[in-house]
């Protein structure tokens, strides 16, 4: 298993609990405009390595979810400005361009927690 994405968490918007609520995490480099940033999980932004395809896995703490789809500019969004929204709702079928769906609760994450995708 290879690990073609990671980073930390480096702050918690104060609205990413009601997303959390509906299944999702949305994540975003430092730099995210306000408005965004309050539903945020802020990270430091790092390049995706190789291409991310369902079953590669997504790493949060010390827990790994199935990635199920991808949409088609997840890869890049995340890469370039640590965009992405990961749904947890194990679709197969991506429900918009830049989210990345996963089989899974969402995890508590909080200030230094390592997100990491995994070539299965």
């Amino acid at each position: 298993m290879q690990t073609i994405w990671s980073t930390a968490c480096v702050g918690i918007g104060p609205k990413t609990e009601e997303l959390a609520q509906m299944g999702m995490v949305v994540t975003f480099g430092t730099n995210a405009p306000d408005e965004i940033a309050e539903f945020c999980v802020s990270i430091t932004v790092q390049p995706v390595s190789e291409p991310i395809v369902p079953g590669n896995y997504l790493q949060i703490g010390d827990q790994a979810f199935p990635v199920t789809a991808v949409g088609d500019v997840a890869q890049e969004n995340l890469g370039n400005l640590g965009h992405v929204t990961f749904n947890f709702d194990g679709a197969t079928e991506p429900s918009m361009p830049g989210t990345i769906h996963v089989e899974g609760a969402v995890p508590a994450i909080e200030v230094g927690t390592e997100l990491s995708l995994i070539a299965a």
